[in-house]
């Protein structure tokens, strides 16, 4: 079949001296081989032997050639992508030893072999393919676009084979031709770019000050948060997170909200301010946008951290908020919510269970007890003060499962918080617990609920100061 190839093409410049005929006998032959009902390799090895037999042909016109190639590179828009991988791939090799002649074609062969190499998933060849293109040092002059386009493309592809300091020199490369670009689409493709090269050199705090779009610049700063907290640092993610909140208005991007609202939620849960946690959690579990799987997931976290919050008038609203929502029936910590929200005492191996589904910020130890420990012993404290009006603190030891100094310490210090009231007579080994009266613990109920409604009032002002005070002169002066 070379052989062939090689008499027809021989023919063909022997037998016409016009370039115009020459060229379209040779297309006429390239769409003949096309047309054959033959395999793949047969097509590719067809072409790839004429383009080899033009090319290498010595009595053919630069012109002529040329134009074949570009013929061959029109007629592959219409082939399967694995027959133009292997086309262009003979066909680059045969035009090498000549590429400043083919420099046009050997570009858009280049290209079209890159978007193959992508698509299966080859970046690094990918890649490597786009960098053969001589866009700075060719003989043809390209258009600042269409390079600048290129060398991000080379970097998001250099990212995704995992070489940063290839990416990073590509985008340095595009940078140097915004102005010249002029594109707006690609000026904020460049940021995007760089934010990510910047992110895969470790160069976090860089890339989060970038002059970038607020969406970008939010997206960012909870990443940093969401990386702090993977290695250990809850203040620095803390800190990144409280800088993506005051950008929430100018990105007006809701998933973006959404992405906030559970980042603030992990890093209030590894800074141990669980009950701010556990509402945060819980306030995510009833957010539309998310999955009914990530709705449980939050739902889950919110008990987890509701259970693990020190005893006080927050924790018990959120365990009643919690223990009302029927949701959390079908959660393997319901049982232990159960009895935290009805405050009766929890036995040590109730909570074994639950204890393995904690995150490992939440196992900690400190002074010989984990979180879960403290909180349950700081529970059945309470639970024993609803039983008991008095009882020695052997007694007391044995109910909270712990020794006799350990009760007495927790015990102290909940009475010294105003956590529960009461008395510790360490002569006769005592602790004596005081009953509210209903209508006292009902005024004090009352006297809290108006602190957070003036709160909020303060909140409203602060926020919008003009309307309020406009609201303020509009109403009607009081009357004696």
């Amino acid at each position: 079949m070379a052989d062939d190839m090689v008499s027809a093409v021989t023919s063909i410049f022997a037998g016409e001296s016009d370039h115009k005929i020459q060229s379209e006998k040779l297309k006429a032959l390239l769409l003949e081989i096309l047309s054959l009902q033959s395999n793949e390799d047969t097509i590719s090895n067809n072409v790839n032997k004429l383009a080899e037999a033009v090319v290498n042909q010595e009595s053919v016109s630069m012109v002529v050639s040329r134009q074949f190639v570009s013929d061959v590179v029109t007629a592959m828009e219409q082939l399967a992508p694995s027959i133009v991988k292997k086309i262009a791939i003979g066909l680059l090799s045969t035009i090498h030893s000549r590429h400043i002649s083919y420099e046009e074609q050997s570009a858009k062969l280049r290209f079209k072999l890159a978007d193959i190499y992508e698509m299966e998933g080859e970046n690094r060849e990918a890649a490597k393919t786009l960098m053969a293109i001589p866009l700075e040092t060719g003989q043809r002059s390209y258009p600042a676009e269409l390079k600048m386009r290129t060398y991000l493309r080379i970097a998001q592809l250099a990212l995704e084979y995992g070489d940063a300091a290839d990416a990073e020199a590509f985008v340095n490369r595009a940078s140097m031709l915004q102005n010249d670009a002029k594109n707006e689409q690609l000026n904020v493709m460049y940021k995007a770019q760089y934010a990510r090269v910047l992110d895969h050199r470790r160069k976090f705090i860089e890339a989060a000050q970038r002059s970038y779009p607020a969406e970008l610049k939010m997206r960012t700063y909870l990443r940093i948060a969401q990386l702090a907290l993977e290695y250990g640092d809850a203040a620095d993610a803390e800190a990144f997170v409280n800088r993506a909140s005051m950008l929430q208005n100018d990105a007006k991007n809701e998933q973006l909200n959404v992405m906030y609202k559970a980042q603030y939620a992990r890093v209030l849960d590894h800074r141990r301010k669980f009950i701010e946690a556990a509402q945060r959690y819980y306030e995510l579990s009833l957010v539309p946008l998310l999955t009914n799987s990530e709705k449980m997931q939050a739902l889950m976290n919110a008990v987890a951290c509701a259970i693990l919050a020190s005893p006080g008038v927050q924790r018990s609203r959120m365990l009643t908020t919690l223990f009302k929502d029927e949701r959390c029936e079908r959660l393997s910590s319901h049982s232990v919510l159960q009895k935290m929200h009805l405050e009766r005492l929890i036995r040590h191996d109730e909570v074994s269970e639950f204890e393995k589904s904690l995150a490992p910020h939440q196992r900690e130890v400190h002074d010989g007890c984990s979180i879960l420990q403290r909180a349950v012993v700081e529970h059945n404290v309470i639970a024993v003060s609803n039983i008991f009006t008095s009882i020695n603190f052997d007694s007391l030891a044995h109910l909270l499962e712990v020794d006799v100094k350990r009760a007495e310490k927790v015990t102290w210090q909940m009475i010294a918080e105003k956590r529960i009231s009461g008395s510790v007579d360490q002569l006769d080994g005592f602790v004596h617990f005081k009953r509210k009266e209903a209508l006292v613990e009902w005024d004090e109920q009352i006297g809290e609920l108006c602190q957070h409604i003036n709160r909020i009032a303060d909140m409203i002002v602060e926020q919008h100061k003009e309307w309020a005070e406009a609201r303020i002169e509009s109403r009607p002066a009081a009357t004696t």
